[in-house]
């Protein structure tokens, strides 16, 4: 499970409270709202909040924390949309933060509380670095020494055992002359053969196959059953493989999480220096829109995408000024709790990379959801909305393939591994 979902599974274990602080800033936007405090009047916001006394009750019934906003219980109505509206502009009010923090710290005072923190990077107990070494491995071979990240996460929250993740990683290693019979909705695979037997099928055949899996498996006349060749010959890990260090210390420089670089690198064209259909080049398949903004030259002549320095900064430079922010906005605007660090808000961030920042809000608009985790993610694997189709839902379940693969890849390649923290 994800790391709110324990969290909260924790608080009910023991009785303790779970402070939530995505409520928090939730009850401040329905005060605010109540007594008609406008965003921008400093003076009134500061005089406001020193009217605001904020608590949360055990309700032993739901097993879940009741945020109560001066003695009373506003769990129900701070959950409504107009407070999801406001909710992302009043926790981006640095004396609402402030406030807040303030708030859980008294909390914490008196013990027995378990907290979900909206935002990893402000100071309740302790005050982290930036820093991502906890997550790295160094990786010796007799010939080689490469420093990459962790997939402890992939296993921790058991994204491994999700049909998704367990379908792309064959596909990752099965050769282009072979297939997957799979259910479209979660990818579940229920057959395997040669493309040239599948081709061999005439077209009544192949609909009378796919009506004998659906009646086996139990599933509706009007499932979609795909048919997936493999991808082994697209997904180059062994020859990606050295450039990770590389592009892990290229972000680091630009102070961005590198998580991102090793994602990128190994599904966007790993190891080839190929044009998407779209535009896209180069090791992080930029845009040319996007590569000039950050200052790459792209033009008849030249072409710095193909350059992995500069395409590195590029990427980095958009993943920290717009990615992470969009991501934050969108999860803000639900009042969602979130680690920067978190996988899912990792995956939800490469989703804005991939679709844009608007497709990703509509998908995430039309799922409405009421906590950040894993099941957001999952969730959108199976919704559509705007430009948000199925080639946006399977963008994830790569990301996860990839870093499964890579794991393997190291785990039965090398002759040691060494975690990065120890120094």
């Amino acid at each position: 499970c994800g790391k709110s979902t324990l969290a909260k599974a924790l608080a009910a274990h023991l009785e303790y409270l779970f402070i939530d602080t995505g409520a928090m800033y939730r009850a401040v936007a329905l005060y605010f709202l109540r007594n008609k405090i406008a965003f921008d009047d400093e003076a009134g916001i500061v005089a406001a909040l020193k009217q605001i006394n904020l608590n949360f009750n055990y309700n032993a019934v739901t097993l879940k924390s009741d945020m109560i906003l001066n003695n009373e219980n506003v769990e129900a109505e701070i959950r409504e949309m107009a407070v999801s509206q406001k909710v992302s502009e009043v926790a981006a009010i640095g004396a609402v933060r402030d406030f807040a923090v303030a708030q859980q710290q008294a909390m914490g005072q008196k013990k027995g509380i378990v907290i979900l923190s909206m935002v990893l990077s402000l100071p309740l107990f302790n005050t982290l670095g930036q820093s991502w070494s906890h997550e790295q491995i160094r990786v010796k071979t007799k010939s080689t020494l490469n420093t990459i990240m962790g997939a402890d996460a992939l296993f921790e929250d058991r994204w491994t055992e999700l049909p998704q993740p367990k379908f792309w990683k064959r596909i990752m290693t099965l050769s282009p002359d072979t297939c997957l019979v799979n259910v479209a909705k979660n990818r579940l695979i229920v057959d395997q053969m040669s493309i040239k037997a599948w081709h061999s099928k005439s077209e009544i055949e192949k609909e009378m196959y796919k009506k004998d899996i659906r009646k086996a498996n139990g599933l509706d006349s009007n499932e979609n059953i795909y048919i997936t060749t493999g991808k082994s010959d697209f997904y180059r890990f062994h020859e990606v493989y050295p450039s990770l260090g590389k592009g892990i210390e290229a972000f680091e420089n630009n102070h961005v999480d590198p998580w991102y670089a090793q994602a990128i690198l190994l599904i966007e064209s790993p190891a080839q220096l190929k044009k998407s259909v779209s535009g896209a080049y180069g090791p992080f398949q930029l845009m040319p829109s996007v590569a000039k903004n950050y200052g790459l030259i792209v033009n008849a002549t030249k072409d710095e995408r193909a350059l992995f320095d500069r395409s590195a900064y590029a990427a980095s430079q958009l993943i920290k000024t717009s990615c992470i922010p969009s991501a934050k906005k969108i999860v803000s605007q639900y009042g969602l709790s979130y680690s920067e660090n978190d996988l899912w808000f990792r995956l939800l961030v490469m989703h804005v990379y991939h679709a844009g920042a608007q497709n990703v809000a509509a998908v995430v608009s039309r799922i409405n959801p009421q906590a950040g985790s894993k099941e957001l993610i999952q969730k959108m694997w199976v919704t559509s909305a705007a430009s948000f189709g199925n080639n946006s839902q399977n963008y994830s379940q790569l990301v996860l393939a990839a870093q499964w693969m890579l794991h393997d890849y190291v785990y039965s390649r090398c002759d040691e591994v060494e975690s990065c923290a120890k120094k």
